[in-house]
């Protein structure tokens, strides 16, 4: 009985956060939704719009002929653009956070004083706040003068309505599809091994 009960009490054990979960796959199965996770979490969307935010930024300035306030840094160089995609190549939970905060409580370092109460209105914060910092470094100065152009003539739904189709699109390619082929081909073996079963 006491094997039995140690047995049972060491699969059972759950944090606080999944005894407070929504429902079981933010709870007991967490574990095993961490593929899942990195394209449909919180997480994964701020750094989805993060993405669309700053590839919109990038087109603006490659456009020819370029807008006027824009020309200065028309065309972006390499390093600029590599510079520029680094901030969500590199987005961390740190990244998230300051978001979050920024959209509920406002005060997060370089933000605004109060919370904006609007998730993609925290996330153009969040690139000006970057923009700002990125400005301080040779070469890039002239960055803080164009950070205004950041979400520029967008409304929030043309990035959350960009990002959905990404998210959606990367799993079904990087989690989905293997997953299915590999099932597939499971099928496939025992389909030939059994074959001659009646």
């Amino acid at each position: 009985a006491a094997a039995c009960q140690s047995f049972f009490c060491s699969h059972t054990k759950m944090s606080a956060a999944t005894l407070h979960a929504i429902g079981p796959l933010d709870g007991r199965y967490r574990g095993r939704l961490d593929t899942v996770s990195a394209h449909f979490s919180e997480y994964a969307y701020i750094k989805h719009r993060v993405e669309v935010e700053i590839e919109y930024f990038i087109n603006l300035l490659k456009m020819s002929p370029p807008l006027p306030q824009l020309a200065s840094m028309s065309p972006p160089s390499d390093a600029l653009v590599a510079k520029l995609r680094a901030v969500y190549t590199n987005f961390t939970d740190e990244d998230a956070t300051w978001v979050k905060t920024t959209e509920f409580k406002g005060g997060a370092a370089g933000g605004p004083p109060l919370a904006t109460n609007h998730d993609v209105k925290a996330v153009e914060y969040f690139l000006k706040y970057k923009m700002v910092q990125m400005s301080s470094e040779p070469g890039l100065e002239a960055l803080i003068q164009v950070k205004e152009f950041i979400h520029f003539g967008l409304t929030s739904q043309d990035i959350n309505n960009t990002c959905y189709p990404l998210m959606i699109m990367r799993f079904w390619r990087d989690i989905y599809m293997p997953k299915l082929a590999h099932i597939v081909t499971t099928l496939d073996c025992f389909a030939r091994q059994w074959a001659e079963i009646p």
